[in-house]
């Protein structure tokens, strides 16, 4: 004899449960995100008027590149709590926040670094946001699913 399922609005309240614990993430991605690139506009004018500001640009750099790691973090962690439904259209400004970090952060690469370093950071950032940018569709493919699910093992 079969087990006996729950009741269907028991899971579409775990679901929506774990989708919001997901957003908490998703509103420190875009919160941070906003901020740096508030940085990064306030340190583009001031370098119009003041000379070299190589430490504010590392740190303009640092910061993009932290910001970036938490929106593939919300990515990832609504990717493997959305059991597959996709990503709605409503989280479209984030990822013009993805895309515009992503441009900060390598306008702040030029300013930040010097003669060959700057090729190689910039090399490295274009490399990763491309693999992450590409990595986030694979969640839904049923090898990583399948790989996952011999990991944890279903109780």
């Amino acid at each position: 004899m079969a087990a006996p399922r729950e009741p269907v609005s028991e899971s579409r309240s775990a679901r929506v449960e774990r989708l919001q614990k997901s957003s908490r993430v998703f509103i420190w991605a875009a919160q941070i995100g906003f901020y740096v690139l508030l940085y990064f506009v306030g340190l583009l004018v001031a370098s119009i008027f003041v000379g070299s500001l190589h430490i504010l640009w590392k740190i303009c750099f640092l910061l993009s590149v932290l910001a970036l790691c938490g929106h593939l973090a919300a990515w990832l962690i609504l990717s493997h709590r959305s059991m597959g439904y996709g990503i709605s259209s409503s989280f479209s400004f984030l990822i013009w926040e993805f895309w515009l970090l992503g441009v900060a952060s390598g306008v702040s690469t030029f300013f930040a670094f010097s003669s060959y370093q700057r090729y190689l950071v910039l090399f490295l950032l274009v490399g990763i946001i491309g693999v992450s940018s590409s990595f986030i569709p694979l969640l839904r493919t049923a090898p990583v699913r399948a790989l996952g699910r011999s990991i944890r093992p279903v109780r």
